[in-house]
């Protein structure tokens, strides 16, 4: 039971991310996708929303499959078909909600002023703009019995060997930009 839970947990998740796609490739104003073209034109054309249009043509699409197994169709198939009823709903649920907060959001944003005592202002940026804090680096000189990462890193930052073992163990220790979990790593000059 807990297993079939968590399936179907998963599946309503998959659902909104799904939702939220949809409404995203809308939000962009290049088009929609080709399952939610109908529904969308229905919903520009009427009082109806997209996530009320996706949910009703998925009941026609689910009745149409009651016709196509009608013969051949047992009480798992029936059970099958009509599961897909709530999930059907809380798709254009979710897609109603995406729509609305895709609508809302740059509204609130635009409001946001602070945060506890400090003062914000939001810009929207574009991506080209964004750009990684380059890492700092500082350059440490000193002599070693032996070139071990673990030896290295208690010298240089002036710890114990058994603190440097157990933040490298940690995995808070990086060498040449990997993590090293290994205290006996051996360490060359420039690393």
């Amino acid at each position: 039971m807990k297993k079939i839970l968590k399936r179907y947990l998963l599946f309503v998740v998959g659902l909104y991310f799904l939702s939220a796609g949809i409404v995203l490739i809308l939000r962009s104003s290049l088009g929609t996708t080709p399952i939610s073209s109908v529904n969308y034109v229905l919903s520009l054309n009427t009082a109806f929303s997209l996530g009320t249009w996706t949910f009703l043509i998925n009941l026609l699409l689910i009745v149409g499959q009651f016709w196509f197994v009608r013969d051949r169709m047992n009480r798992r198939d029936t059970v099958e078909i009509l599961l897909q009823i709530p999930f059907s709903f809380l798709f254009g649920l979710f897609i109603d909600v995406n729509m609305v907060l895709t609508e809302t959001l740059p509204i609130l944003l635009s409001q946001w002023e602070g945060a506890g005592r400090w003062k914000l202002s939001l810009t929207p940026i574009s991506l080209g703009q964004l750009s990684p804090k380059p890492p700092q680096i500082k350059t440490i000189r000193d002599t070693v019995a032996t070139p071990r990462l673990d030896a290295v890193i208690a010298s240089g930052f002036s710890l114990s060997r058994s603190k440097a073992a157990a933040l490298i163990s940690a995995g808070k220790v990086a060498l040449n930009h990997r993590e090293c979990l290994k205290g006996d790593k051996l360490v060359e000059e420039g690393d």
